[in-house]
């Protein structure tokens, strides 16, 4: 195991004029693998051994490598230097030459330059502008609060398509020489950008709720907490400090809401709080009364057929019933109930729940109702949610 040593050795001994071909080239061969299995601290200490040998291209080749891996390109363009000034060999030379280019590629990045990745037409324009807003806003901040200049922000269209996203992307790094890539917003385009940013060896900063992304690898980034995180974080307040133990869960169906109402059912069960209702509504309606009116056992009004059926069915014993009926009560059986949906749907929910008297609960959701709108729209049904 003392590699320097070994090496030093093995080419004595492959050099020696009396050595028998084949035991020479079989010295040979190990001494290109112990070249091919060491590290940059081993590499370094062989390369003054290996000066004015077959060796020397070979172990100045596998250097460039390992600190272009390592994203040192200085080093790197001093190995693939050496490794020029150590051969007349053609194709070790044109092998040279492609590391020299790939070296003054990247080393030609611009600092202070940062692309950006967000659907700014398409489905999710409204949170690509959203996104690209908060971009600026903090590019702005961070000039005005740390006296420094501003980022030059170079904007892409993903359009929400893979496809765009990877040209969008490629174009950022190969033409624009940016430094880093912020965004994209989809799962579906992050995944595709990250193999991108991965294979281009250009830092990704994603904005995607996706599991998985930052172990894509090491030029991957996530600037958002994922679902799960968020409901551990959640339920850890909710029942951890403020002791709420009874839940009811009313989402959208749709993706988000079902996958939301399933992780938090199962995070719930594993603490040992209880899920005492669960209704859907439709991601696109505005009058919640039949979800709200099920969660708390109200049963809707009864169809017009149903109630011409009682009239006739009417006694003298319900007369004092119709003259003087008792408002049915809602039966509270959740200290909160969780809403995993958008704030402009938690603006319209919420005052329903209060006229339904379905009060003195806490509401809880997720990083979708983090805006200042929600407050001015429903302000007064949201206090302490």
């Amino acid at each position: 195991n003392h590699r320097v040593q070994a090496f030093r050795w093995g080419r004595k001994a492959a050099e020696m004029p009396s050595i028998p071909p084949e035991k020479a080239a079989q010295l040979s061969e190990r001494l290109h693998a112990l070249i091919d299995d060491s590290g940059i601290d081993t590499l370094e200490r062989m390369a003054p051994i290996a000066a004015g040998s077959l060796y020397a291209p070979p172990l100045y080749h596998r250097l460039t490598a390992l600190y272009l891996m390592g994203d040192d390109l200085p080093s790197a363009r001093k190995a693939a230097t050496a490794l020029l000034q150590a051969t007349d060999d053609p194709k070790w030379i044109s092998t040279g030459n492609d590391l020299m280019a790939r070296i003054r590629e990247r080393l030609a990045v611009r600092e202070g330059v940062v692309g950006c990745l967000l659907p700014l037409t398409g489905p999710f324009a409204i949170y690509g502008e959203a996104a690209l807003n908060g971009i600026a806003l903090g590019n702005e901040t961070l000039s005005a609060t740390h006296g420094v200049s501003g980022l030059e922000i170079v904007i892409r269209d993903t359009q929400g398509s893979p496809q765009e996203t990877q040209h969008a992307l490629e174009e950022l790094v190969q033409r624009e020489k940016v430094m880093a890539v912020v965004g994209p917003l989809s799962s579906k385009t992050a995944t595709t950008a990250a193999q991108k940013a991965q294979e281009l060896k250009v830092p990704l900063i994603t904005l995607t709720h996706k599991q998985g992304i930052p172990q894509m690898g090491d030029m991957v980034f996530r600037h958002l907490l994922t679902p799960p995180q968020e409901i551990d974080g959640l339920l850890e307040g909710v029942m951890g400090k403020m002791g709420l133990d009874r839940y009811a869960i009313l989402y959208p169906d749709n993706p988000y809401g079902r996958f939301c109402m399933h992780l938090f059912q199962d995070k719930l069960k594993a603490r040992g709080g209880t899920l005492t209702a669960v209704e859907s509504y439709d991601p696109d309606q505005t009058d919640f009364a039949g979800p709200i009116q099920r969660l708390v056992h109200l049963s809707p009004s009864k169809p017009p057929s149903v109630q011409e059926k009682l009239a006739r069915l009417w006694i003298p014993e319900k007369e004092e019933e119709a003259l003087y009926p008792e408002a049915p009560q809602p039966l509270i059986e959740f200290d909160a109930v969780f809403i995993p949906d958008a704030f402009q749907r938690v603006a319209m929910i919420a005052p329903q729940l209060a006229f339904y008297d379905v009060l003195g609960v806490r509401l809880v959701g997720t990083s979708p109702w983090q805006s200042p709108q929600l407050i001015q729209l429903a302000g007064e049904h949201v206090q302490e949610a």
